[in-house]
């Protein structure tokens, strides 16, 4: 889960009303909201925070408010969307990152882009710029562009990691983030 933190919530406060995403939703709003430089695509890609990892969710039956149960500390149960060898699968005491990752639309890529359920969402202008946050258990890092250590790897009953498209699906889609939960569960000790 991501907070939007900016301006705005300095004359907000009293209210207690924040902007949640979770990484599927964050990443298409990235994406819809393609800028023209890089420089404003990462500005954008900044007020977002990872805050923690979302156990569940539970609809209130009045209006749109929801009531999320977010970790923050300790132990959270997520679907291993880590792994960056299919080969080799997570285990105890690996520690898993969370990458800004900056692409730009050319024309040999699919402009088209879809929601997180996967509908038409709209499509991108050549030349472009977008973030997206993809989730790794290798340090990739500098100074231009965050990694996140989100935490360590507690539990993982699995030989195996799930293929890599699938969990590269799991960054934008709500269904395979489901399938794979379902499939590949893990057990993460939060925050290092």
């Amino acid at each position: 889960m991501f907070a939007k933190i900016d301006k705005a919530q300095e004359y907000n406060m009293s209210r207690g009303v924040y902007d949640f995403y979770n990484l599927q939703t964050l990443n298409y709003h990235l994406k819809k909201h393609a800028k023209g430089s890089l420089e404003e695509a990462m500005q954008e890609a900044i007020k977002y925070q990872f805050i923690g990892i979302m156990e569940n969710k539970m609809q209130t039956g009045k209006g749109m408010d929801d009531m999320i149960l977010v970790n923050v500390r300790g132990r959270a149960r997520t679907c291993n969307v880590y792994c960056s060898d299919q080969k080799k699968a997570l285990t105890k005491g690996t520690v898993i990152y969370l990458h800004m990752k900056t692409y730009e639309v050319d024309a040999n890529v699919d402009k088209i882009y879809r929601d997180p359920f996967g509908n038409y969402g709209g499509s991108l202008q050549e030349g472009q710029f977008y973030i997206q946050f993809d989730c790794s258990n290798q340090f990739n890092g500098n100074e231009d562009i965050p990694c996140i250590p989100i935490g360590v790897v507690s539990l993982n009953n699995r030989p195996h990691c799930p293929k890599q498209q699938k969990i590269q699906d799991a960054h934008k889609r709500f269904d395979s983030y489901r399938q794979l939960m379902n499939n590949h569960p893990i057990e993460v000790f939060m925050r290092i």
